[in-house]
């Protein structure tokens, strides 16, 4: 949380700092992303990926925690995409 009596120009340059290292850390996992118009995450990751991390941690809720990404984002992506379940036992 930032200090109140911080400046707005000192707020906003911590929280760019922040935004920085958030998106290092995630794009040294191999997976990037960023916020686009809305504050909609845009996610950048292959079907495939998506379908290995799901065999691997069974429930999308936990592929949205490993990915570091809401689930509603991780939701939204697969529609997006028309994955569905039924896909995951195909593969």
């Amino acid at each position: 949380m930032l200090e109140p009596d911080l400046s707005y120009l000192e707020a906003n340059k911590l929280r760019i700092e922040l935004y920085k290292k958030e998106k290092e850390r995630t794009e040294a996992r191999g997976i990037s992303y960023q916020y686009g118009k809305g504050r909609r995450e845009k996610i950048n990751l292959t079907t495939e990926e998506y379908f290995k991390l799901k065999r691997e941690l069974k429930l999308d809720k936990n592929v949205a925690d490993f990915l570091e990404i809401s689930t509603r984002g991780l939701y939204q992506w697969k529609y997006r995409r028309g994955i569905t379940d039924k896909q995951l036992s195909k593969t």
